[in-house]
């Protein structure tokens, strides 16, 4: 079955270009000093690592090691920094620049992965593309990638990942060269299987990608549901999933921040909520979609005595993407008490086209509600090792002395 599969669908050809350590890369492009030296990127209020170097990962720092918890000797040797997600953003944006002038068909999954059709390309062409590849975005953007191609989208992670393990790969691995290369691969590291996903399977006795490929699918779909199947499907050889360019309207738009350190009066939780619903909107505008309903939260510490939470949804009298006039259908559900607030989010649901018009008959006039003037901004997330922007912001441009 399995091969049967592989050889009905060995004409789809599938890449993904995935970023090396991308944050971490993304920092070393502006301060060189960094290279070779044990680095990670933090969380939000900077409590934990969410990207690390190889030199990190071998001083055994995991992820999401809380910085509290390392030892004291280990600090002094590691480089530090908040997580600058508006360098990375227009980083990410550069290497798919590059990707979409080298593949007309590349479908972005995340900010450090790209899927690509090479479907056009001839077994012999996919080798020496992915290497030009990979050396041009390193010219061009200065970041360092890893690409795998196979049939499918789950056989090309793991080609990736072997590209990225194998110094020998040279950062590139293909699955047409040589297909036994899974084979041995543990079953917990294909992608959709998942731990639980994993435990089972062990349960049955299957521990390897070979032995998960020779399973019966019905036995695989009652086990594993139809995820499980798919994921099969894909490591024999099937694009279940191919690649897609087509928009994909997000269910709901939200920006949530645990505050830099407790704001205990409602004027400062005002501010951010303000803040926050801006933000949303901005995403909002950027993908031309406008919410129906909006949702507010507010909450105290949930590991301190006397947790307090307040939340609220709204459907709007007219969809929109005036902050204005949101705010003056939520304003007065914020029925805010004096209390020790960490947290607080705005999410936009019910997303629509921005251009559709909602015809409204009988429409309330709300009164205009004060606009917090966010300039104290107590809430702010704590960043104490912020790199500058530099490459959004005009005034943080590197500068030769």
């Amino acid at each position: 079955m399995g091969n049967y599969n592989l050889e009905a669908y060995r004409s789809k050809k599938i890449a993904i270009v995935d970023c090396n350590n991308f944050y971490v890369s993304c920092e070393r492009l502006f301060n060189p000093k960094l290279e070779n030296v044990p680095t990670v990127v933090l969380s939000n209020n900077d409590g934990c690592a969410i990207a690390r170097s190889k030199e990190a990962k071998a001083m055994g720092i995991k992820m999401g090691h809380k910085m509290y918890e390392l030892e004291e000797a280990k600090k002094k040797k590691i480089g530090k920094f908040s997580s600058n997600y508006a360098l990375y953003g227009d980083i990410s944006d550069r290497i798919v620049r590059v990707m979409k002038s080298h593949c007309p068909k590349v479908e972005v999954y995340s900010i450090d992965e790209s899927f690509l059709d090479i479907s056009h390309l001839s077994q012999e062409e996919i080798i020496p593309f992915m290497e030009n590849l990979k050396n041009e975005i390193f010219k061009l953007v200065g970041i360092p990638v890893s690409i795998g191609a196979a049939p499918s989208k789950t056989l090309a992670k793991l080609c990736n990942k072997i590209a990225k393990d194998e110094e020998s790969m040279n950062g590139v691995c293909s699955y047409f060269d040589n297909p036994d290369i899974i084979e041995n691969i543990e079953i917990g590291e294909v992608w959709g299987i998942g731990d639980k996903g994993k435990d089972k399977l062990k349960g049955i006795g299957i521990n390897t990608i070979s032995q998960f490929k020779k399973m019966d699918p019905r036995v695989t779909r009652g086990l594993l549901t139809i995820t499980g199947l798919r994921c099969w499907h894909e490591i024999n050889g099937t694009s279940v999933s191919p690649v897609s360019t087509y928009f994909k309207k997000p269910r709901h738009v939200s920006t949530s921040r645990t505050f830099g350190k407790e704001v205990n009066n409602k004027e400062g939780v005002k501010e951010a909520l303000w803040y926050f619903l801006n933000d949303s909107i901005k995403k909002c505008q950027e993908a031309s979609i406008k919410p129906r309903t909006v949702s507010f939260f507010v909450s105290t510490n949930r590991f301190k005595e006397g947790y307090s939470y307040l939340g609220k949804t709204i459907t709007l009298e007219t969809p929109t993407l005036d902050p204005q006039s949101i705010w003056n259908e939520l304003a007065p559900h914020l029925n805010l008490g004096r209390k020790n607030y960490h947290r607080a989010g705005v999410l936009l649901s019910g997303l629509i086209d921005a251009r559709f018009e909602t015809p409204i008959i009988f429409k309330t006039k709300f009164p205009d509600a004060e606009i917090p003037a966010t300039k104290n901004r107590e809430w702010e997330t704590r960043r104490d090792y912020l790199s500058p922007e530099y490459t959004t912001d005009w005034k943080q441009l590197p500068k030769l002395s």
